[in-house]
């Protein structure tokens, strides 16, 4: 019983994927972009730099843009172009799942949300601008 209602909100209900969870803007987004943030200096009064930021297995992209060396709008969209590329480089679209037997699952279910390409998104191919910037990365 338990497994026919499981079955029956899969059809329903694809699980997300990865590339899906990776671009869903959360309600708190001031960017317009998931994953580009803004930082603030200590008092929260003075914007400092808009920033990309990417997990990806166990390991956390990110890179500044800062508005004194770009100004506000340009780093915003710098911050937006970067964290477009990031999602092009790490393109590990599996399904967000929690066992094996749920990813199982949803990848015979759903083998074509899989294949669904990063242009859906919006993202470009790989830009000389990000090939020749360093990524500062931190474990997660």
């Amino acid at each position: 019983m338990a497994v026919a209602y499981r079955d029956a909100l899969l059809r329903i209900f694809p699980p997300l994927t990865q590339l899906q969870q990776r671009v869903k803007i959360r309600s708190n987004n001031k960017s317009g972009m998931a994953g580009v943030s803004a930082r603030y200096d200590d008092n929260r009064r003075r914007l400092k730099a808009w920033v990309a930021t990417m997990d990806a297995s166990g390991v956390t992209h990110q890179k500044y843009f800062s508005v004194k060396e770009h100004g506000e709008e340009k780093a915003k969209e710098l911050a937006i172009a970067a964290r477009k590329e990031l999602l092009t480089l790490y393109r590990d679209n599996k399904f967000v799942t929690v066992n094996a037997n749920a990813t199982q699952a949803a990848e015979s279910a759903f083998p074509a949300l899989l294949n669904e390409g990063a242009n859906q998104e919006g993202i470009s191919p790989l830009s000389p601008m990000l090939r020749t910037t360093r990524m500062r990365t931190r474990p997660g």
